[in-house]
């Protein structure tokens, strides 16, 4: 695909775009100067300088540019399907400030290729794809490997960044042994899906203790100091596994590591903790519940529970 390569100023440095105006990402940098920032802030606190991270489903690459901002990492093998992204991926990777590795490629839980299956021209992040045994004639080629296959290749992983709409325990699954063994931390997209309870399902079989976190898209603090959040109460989730003292002390530390945001952070032992979790996450707002006082939501909270609509209220 044809695109216009655009140059923006934002608190990575200079990131390059593809010229998608609509783009929910895009538009995030491009008005806001950053796009969820508030989850790279939390992943940073779990990452130790002398580790390598990996990024699965990098896109522009604002994750470990973000992480990057707050802590060194050895080294970043930044993975991205999309190849409308990976040449302007690679031109963000050198704003890093350590050595970095790019795959084009997609992962899974066993080598192939990637169709694109469900895409939206606003929001190309949450484009996902079904794997392919065959090679694709009438789709781009997209290939994928396994993390055994790219670990061959690129050396090992501390830190494991998977945004790969729904396809996570997929490419899990593929390294269960090594990674039983080797206990990385693993951050992973998580989603109002039953793929997320699997998900947590096998954390927990691999016995790790694992934090539900839930964060704004978009900071009121943001880089251009814009008021228009695109999306008021548009939040994020991640699942993350890892050693127990640093989950423990991202627990205790999360709500203070972004000023003025409402951070969820739960342990989560069971998929009802888990979708206890989801169900309390906020996914939107209408922008006139963003400026009520907490004594006006709950007061408003509690006439819907009563099924009291202000047009039959006093009537």
């Amino acid at each position: 695909m044809t695109m216009t390569n655009l140059a923006l100023d934002t608190c990575y440095g200079a990131i390059h775009v593809p010229g998608w105006p609509g783009d929910l990402i895009v538009r995030s940098l491009n008005q806001l100067g950053e796009w969820c920032i508030c989850e790279t802030i939390l992943a940073a606190a779990l990452l130790r300088p002398n580790e390598t991270l990996w990024d699965a489903g990098a896109y522009l690459g604002t994750f470990s540019l973000g992480v990057s901002l707050l802590t060194r990492p050895a080294r970043v093998v930044a993975i991205e399907a999309n190849p409308d992204l990976t040449a302007l991926l690679a031109k963000n990777l050198a704003l890093l400030p350590c050595p970095a590795e790019l795959v084009a490629s997609g992962l899974a839980g066993r080598p192939g290729w990637l169709v694109p299956f469900s895409e939206d021209p606003n929001n190309h992040g949450a484009t996902a794809y079904l794997q392919s045994d065959a090679q694709p004639a009438d789709h781009p080629q997209i290939p994928c490997q396994t993390l055994p296959a790219l670990r061959a290749l690129h050396d090992d992983y501390d830190f494991l960044k998977l945004d790969l709409e729904g396809m996570e325990l997929d490419a899990l699954r593929a390294d269960f042994t090594h990674i039983r063994d080797r206990r990385p931390v693993i951050w992973a997209e998580c989603n109002e899906s039953p793929a997320s309870l699997q998900l947590l399902g096998a954390m927990k079989w691999l016995g790790y203790d694992v934090l539900y976190l839930a964060f704004p898209a978009f900071r009121s603090a943001n880089y251009r100091g814009s008021r228009d959040l695109i999306y008021p109460m548009a939040y994020e989730a991640a699942l993350v596994a890892g050693p127990t003292d640093r989950l423990e002390a991202l627990s205790k530390t999360a709500p203070a590591l972004v000023p003025g945001e409402d951070i969820l952070c739960r342990h989560v032992q069971t998929s009802y903790d888990l979708r206890r979790a989801l169900f309390d996450t906020p996914r939107w707002a209408r922008k006139d519940w963003t400026e009520m006082s907490r004594a006006e939501l709950i007061a408003r909270l509690g006439r819907t529970e009563m099924q009291t609509p202000l047009g039959a209220f006093l009537k």
